[in-house]
């Protein structure tokens, strides 16, 4: 009787043994879930973000265009025209509330298209370029800015960010 009890011992240590080296096997699985997961989140949020800038950056070169084509004799001029970088600020007089010329219009429309340019984005250059024909003014709108890396690795490793742009087109019949 006494061999016995001593095998039943033996037998629930070793099967408490292998209960602890389960449990201790299924945290480990649950914890490497848990730290993927927060990375999934992680690179998540990072797209989201990117997403969104491109967003952004297509909302305010929209805008424009419809600014373009709301003053279009303005545009047939020429007079949206502009190269922007990441320190250009402007003011003009507030065409809601006072008659302006085309011009005028034009500029007012780059200042506020401006503001919120560099408000919205890490803005590097935003340039508006036109190519003109007997019939139709075409406008290109660019949009450069910068995004946070995060963990990719490329051949300049002191830049922390990557540039981003944004190109379109902008029609305006002549006459």
């Amino acid at each position: 009787m006494n061999r016995s009890c001593k095998r039943i011992r033996s037998s629930r240590a070793a099967a408490q043994g292998v209960a602890m080296i389960e449990a201790l096997i299924g945290m480990l699985l649950i914890a490497l879930w848990l730290l993927s997961s927060a990375g999934l989140q992680a690179s998540s949020l990072k797209f989201q973000k990117g997403a969104q800038s491109r967003l952004t950056a297509i909302a305010l070169a929209v805008e424009l265009s419809e600014r373009m084509e709301a003053n279009a004799a303005g545009a047939r001029l020429g007079a949206y025209e502009v190269s922007i970088t990441d320190t250009a600020t402007t003011t003009q007089n507030n065409c809601e509330s006072v008659a302006c010329s085309s011009t005028a219009l034009a500029s007012y429309d780059l200042a506020q298209w401006t503001t919120r340019l560099t408000q919205s984005l890490i803005l590097k250059e935003a340039t508006v370029a036109t190519v003109d024909s007997a019939s139709v003014t075409t406008y290109t709108i660019t949009i450069a800015w910068d995004e946070p890396r995060g963990r990719q690795t490329y051949t300049d490793t002191t830049s922390k960010t990557e540039r981003m742009s944004f190109t379109t087109t902008k029609v305006i019949r002549n006459g």
